[in-house]
């Protein structure tokens, strides 16, 4: 059950319900839902006016609404008989297909335009990165265990400390925060080393409160494949019972999109490359088949576009949409006529922010949907640093309108690989490098030693604890 679906839910004042409803963090799968929500606890209130409406309006992030839902919601009987209220979802819908305004009041548009100037949801949780322990000389025996850990990355310009785990000498857990050019770093928990020791070619990804960690193989070639879907549950401080994956797998593209895990491509046993995809139904806990790509080709990227799945292929410059509801798959030819998207590499970055495609290498390219093609509708020449030269790999992770980006550079003059973190902005495009190391060098966190694992990985988990409480996604004035 739902909170929505308690009798505790209706009882809530104006107030509880604009902070409960509109804060940032709230766990919604869209924000119809939350427009859903907000009638039921309107039509059951004593305030049913076009003020309260309005108020409750500012609940919703309008940006991330589509046309379908703006209508729906237009139409609901409480909607309809308030002019004013209504008169403003008509005017947000004209500003979102560029219409003409001409029909609608100067509070209307003020109202209209305030609405779609809200924040986005953190649907995404925290960056994380995955690091290896480093023991001082003297325990040199216990540095055998070769224990991973996960450190929290926080977004904040201050050094906050948490209290979210307490220290454990049993179990080597402890807390730590470090302030280095603005970026602060947090131990969260720990993975053993029979889960992902020599693993390589795996994937860790962040689901709510949850960090799922599978495929890959131990030891490249020898055949030991890690078959194992292991779960942690970052608000009990569990490893819950771990599942099958149903085929094996290792270097793949991997994403979550709505209520689904999706496996995509990657490289199977005898070194075969996988033509395919599977997914896991995350609440019912069940895996798909396989379903063929309606394409050949192994050199491609894929992300959560609009909640969906969407793999790019770059050789043949088409983006194909799938449903696995019906397992069917819509074609978008994407738009290049000059030419200028990049080829396929390491260090190409593909991820969606409210409703556009993004590319991103040397330039940014960002992409719409019209007419089902994916057309370039800007592009950005991004400046070149020493942080863009000799790219090797780049895994990146979207948290909020910051992309997130662990990079790995070869530099021959100085014979030295060296793995930084990119904070780059969706919105202004200012780029931001927090630090950068070497593979040797340590990364202290309070009392403890860390290094970079060579296998890079950065992604995003949802920890209660780790929030600000009262961010509204927007503020009635």
């Amino acid at each position: 059950m739902f909170v929505k679906d308690t009798d505790y839910f209706l009882e809530l004042n104006l107030e509880d319900i604009i902070n409960y409803l509109g804060n940032i963090n709230l766990r919604c799968p869209n924000e119809f839902a939350v427009f859903e929500a907000l009638i039921v606890w309107y039509q059951h209130s004593d305030q049913q006016n076009a003020d309260t409406l309005l108020k409750l309006l500012y609940c919703i992030d309008f940006t991330k609404a589509s046309q379908d839902q703006i209508h729906q919601m237009i139409s609901r009987p409480s909607v309809i008989r308030h002019d004013a209220v209504a008169n403003v979802l008509k005017c947000i819908f004209h500003i979102k297909n560029d219409r003409d305004l001409l029909e609608f009041n100067k509070e209307s548009v003020e109202r209209a335009n305030a609405l779609l100037a809200s924040k986005s949801r953190n649907v995404n949780g925290f960056p994380c990165i995955l690091v290896n322990t480093v023991h001082d000389e003297g325990t040199a025996e216990k540095s055998m265990s070769g224990h991973y850990k996960i450190l929290f990355y926080d977004q904040f310009k201050r050094k906050r400390r948490y209290t979210v785990l307490e220290h454990n000498p049993s179990t080597d857990f402890s807390v730590g925060c470090v302030d280095t050019s603005g970026a602060i770093f947090k131990k969260l928990f720990n993975i053993e080393s029979t889960k992902c020791s020599s693993l390589d070619g795996f994937k860790i990804i962040g689901f709510k409160h949850f960090t799922f960690l599978f495929g890959g193989e131990y030891t490249l070639g020898n055949g030991d494949w890690n078959t194992d879907f292991y779960i942690y549950d970052i608000l009990k401080e569990t490893w819950n019972p771990k599942l099958i994956l149903p085929f094996r797998r290792r270097h793949f593209e991997s994403c979550i999109c709505g209520k689904y895990l999706f496996i995509v491509g990657g490289t199977g046993p005898f070194r075969v490359i996988q033509e395919n995809l599977f997914w896991l139904e995350i609440e019912d806990r069940t895996w798909s088949k396989e379903v063929k790509f309606p394409f050949k080709e192994r050199q491609i990227k894929c992300c959560s576009f609009k909640d969906e799945l969407i793999i790019l292929n770059f050789n043949n410059k088409r983006g194909y949409v799938f449903d696995p509801v019906g397992t069917s798959w819509t074609e978008l030819m994407i738009c290049d006529t000059n030419d200028t998207l990049p080829i396929y590499s390491k260090n190409l970055t593909v991820f969606s922010y409210r409703d556009s495609l993004y590319i991103k290498k040397k330039k940014l390219f960002e992409l719409k949907v019209q007419d089902n093609m994916l057309v370039i509708v800007n592009e950005f020449e991004l400046p070149e640093t020493i942080y863009t030269k000799n790219v090797q790999e780049v895994q990146s992770v979207l948290f909020n309108n910051v992309l997130y980006s662990l990079k790995k550079q070869w530099f021959e003059e100085s014979n030295r690989q060296v793995i930084s973190l990119e904070l780059f902005n969706v919105e202004t495009h200012q780029v931001t490098v927090t630090y950068d190391r070497t593979n040797d060098e340590v990364l202290e966190i309070g009392n403890e030693k860390f290094k970079f694992k060579p296998y890079l990985s950065i992604f995003n988990t949802f920890h209660q604890h780790l929030v600000d409480d009262n961010i509204l996604v927007n503020v009635f004035r």
